[in-house]
């Protein structure tokens, strides 16, 4: 799941002064910059490897996060629940934090710093598909330095304790399978003009792994009113069927051969491998 961070620009200019706790200190002091997990800082144009990377790890923690409107249409109510898949390290701590994210967003004032102008040659013909606008030189102002009529998706809105997770958030002890929750809200929505369509909301749960000052885990959700529907690691992987001995990861890949230390599902059920 992305949350795209914007510094300095239009849209930092109106999104909250909040979002910038641990986003743009820890991610963002040079641009442009891609983090994996808060642990890769992805190099180059590519960053297929480190994300692929990251998805092959196995974690202690599941994650979940639903969100609905409250009666007013102006805040929304999110919940959380983090449910050990197996026991944490001794003295291992977690927390959580959020980011409220928008996409869709666009401004026909808006500029954007670009040099991709080299797209619009024939040998970048088999570019991805999100690149051919950038092949267009009617999308160009001031020369080929800057594009207009860019739609931002997955930005970063308002955050809450995204430096280290909310303080007593998710309080030791923790018991495998054993679910803790932890409840916020964000408030005033409509003071960010910036956002066209609710519908494009998105909430973002991350958890820290305080021992580690890593990201663990973290799911997304849209909110409940608007078509809403939730992503993250959890416990059911396809369905439950007698004398069905396949194996799967975390991230609902069957595995072949003598599986690594980890956490997987056989017939639906949680099994461990030490």
């Amino acid at each position: 799941m992305a949350v795209s961070v914007h510094k300095t620009d239009d849209i930092s200019k109106v999104v909250s002064p909040t979002v910038y706790e641990g986003l743009i200190d820890r991610y963002a002091a040079t641009l442009p910059a891609v983090w994996i997990a808060r642990d890769n800082k992805a190099a180059g144009y590519d960053v297929t490897t480190a994300y692929q990377s990251e998805k092959n790890k196995v974690t202690y923690m599941n994650i979940g996060v639903s969100a609905r409107w409250d009666a007013t249409g102006d805040a929304i109510d999110v919940t959380t629940e983090v449910e050990p898949c197996m026991t944490p390290e001794e003295g291992s701590s977690y927390s959580v934090g959020y980011v409220l994210t928008a996409s869709g967003l666009t401004n026909p004032a808006w500029r954007q710093e670009a040099s991709y102008a080299e797209y619009s040659s024939p040998s970048y013909a088999d570019a991805p598909e999100e690149m051919k606008f950038y092949a267009d030189a009617a999308n160009y102002s001031d020369g080929y330095s800057k594009v207009k009529g860019v739609v931002y998706n997955h930005v970063a809105i308002e955050s809450k304790g995204m430096e280290r997770g909310i303080a007593n958030s998710l309080g030791a002890p923790y018991a495998m399978d054993e679910v803790k929750k932890h409840s916020t809200t964000f408030s005033n929505i409509s003071r960010y003009g910036v956002i066209g369509d609710k519908s494009k909301i998105e909430i973002v749960a991350v958890l820290f792994n305080n021992k580690t000052n890593k990201i663990e885990n973290a799911a997304r959700c849209r909110v409940d009113g608007y078509g809403g529907d939730t992503t993250g690691i959890g416990e059911a992987v396809g369905d439950k069927r007698d004398g069905d001995d396949r194996m799967y990861d975390m991230m609902g890949r069957q595995v072949y051969g003598k599986p690594a230390p980890g956490l997987y599902i056989v017939n639906g059920r949680k099994i461990i491998v030490k």
